[in-house]
């Protein structure tokens, strides 16, 4: 594997062509080699340029350049007749290449995803009626590096079918697929671009603890919203181009909202506490909701969104994301106990309290007073009556 291209789609790798086949008119008898040479059928034979004989006309279907061959000077294996009885070949071509193929990128999961590339190989000058393709299972693997710094081939699968061309109308022409699954290395992403924002949505909590009054609460707020962007200003320099919905573009938009909704909090808990002349106990009610509301949100977001992709097929992965959701457990639960407990013994709910009797006890007096009032009315009504 040397690279994707995952703007263009192009996949270029380093392969070994390996091809086999029977030439019945190259059957030869090594006997006479066997009594002089100690020849063995299995694994002798004798090298031919192949410029001599005949080799089929096997192309890469879905190629978007030519073939190049590593060597330039190559040679066949030819066996003998045993080995033809035998196998059921006596010819075998084992050349280098590099090539370049189409690969249908899906981007959906990035930076979880997983690439499914196909190699068609095939012919185009023969149909089905002249041969026919089977694989080498054996010579699937080799020594070749099979990773590069952002994927790692895991799986490759080999499969024998057929296709028709439109210019030759009812001919099928067979074909060998290879399917390629290279998956990404996501341990990298979560650490440069996942993490960094995670970060930023927990030092947004804080903002609901700072005092309503206080001029550093926008400013907190709003320098979050400076540093989200500036985090999502580095990574999209990363980011690939791509026309599908990607996982990555959907998380970094809830993290704006979490973020900007601190600041959308902000202003209305000031707005409250200026329209009732800093005497409600409405902003400090609007905290509370926030205080207990905030982490649980951003902990249902984070499980909402790491469900959809693959990200346990890592193991380090899938610990550092099940570390993340736990501390975000424990940092709802004790900021729910505490943003309650702290509400209940405050000093505003009290003052609210005191408020409240203060007006209950001054409304009794009131009517005390008019009572009084009332009954030396009467009295003086009275008196001048007699």
């Amino acid at each position: 594997l040397v690279t994707l291209d995952q703007t263009s789609g192009f996949l270029t790798m380093v392969v070994w062509l390996r091809l086999q086949w029977p030439d019945f008119r190259l059957a030869y008898d090594s006997s006479n080699l066997a009594s002089e040479m100690g020849w063995n059928s299995t694994s002798d034979f004798l090298a031919v340029d192949t410029d001599k004989l005949w080799v089929p006309d096997i192309y890469l279907l879905n190629s978007v350049s030519k073939i190049e061959f590593l060597s330039d000077e190559s040679r066949v294996y030819w066996y003998d007749e045993n080995k033809l009885h035998q196998e059921g070949y006596n010819i075998v071509l084992n050349r280098p290449a590099l090539i370049t193929t189409r690969c249908d990128v899906d981007m959906t999961q990035y930076p979880f995803d997983t690439q499914n590339c196909m190699l068609r190989w095939g012919a185009w000058s023969a149909s089905s009626i002249f041969f026919t393709f089977s694989t080498l299972d054996h010579a699937m693997s080799s020594d070749m590096p099979k990773t590069t710094e952002e994927f790692n081939v895991t799986n490759i699968r080999a499969l024998s079918s057929s296709y028709r061309f439109k210019v030759a109308e009812g001919a099928k022409f067979p074909q060998v697929v290879y399917e390629i699954q290279l998956q990404r290395y996501c341990f990298w992403y979560l650490v440069v671009l996942i993490y960094p924002m995670i970060f930023l949505v927990m030092v947004a909590m804080s903002v609901f603890f700072l005092d309503i009054r206080s001029g550093e609460r926008h400013s907190v707020a709003l320098t979050l919203v400076l540093a989200t962007m500036t985090v999502g200003f580095l990574t999209a320099e990363r980011l690939p181009r791509s026309s599908d919905d990607m996982w990555f573009i959907r998380f970094q938009c809830g993290i704006y909202a979490f973020i900007v909704a601190c600041v959308v909090e902000s202003c209305v808990v000031d707005y409250i506490d200026v329209w009732y002349s800093k005497q409600s106990l409405a902003p400090y009610v609007v905290d509370v909701f926030f205080q207990i509301t905030y982490p649980w949100a951003v902990l249902g977001f984070l499980v909402y969104m790491f469900r959809q992709v693959y990200w346990w097929s890592n193991q380090r992965s899938a610990l550092a994301m099940v570390a993340v959701i736990l501390v975000f457990f424990i940092i709802a639960v004790t900021l729910s106990l505490h943003s309650l407990f702290t509400f209940a013994t405050s000093p505003h709910a009290k003052s609210h309290k005191i408020r409240k009797l203060d007006g209950a006890v001054g409304a009794i007096a009131a009517a005390l007073q008019l009572k009084v009032d009332e009954d030396e009315r009467e009295a003086l009504e009275r008196s001048a009556d007699a």
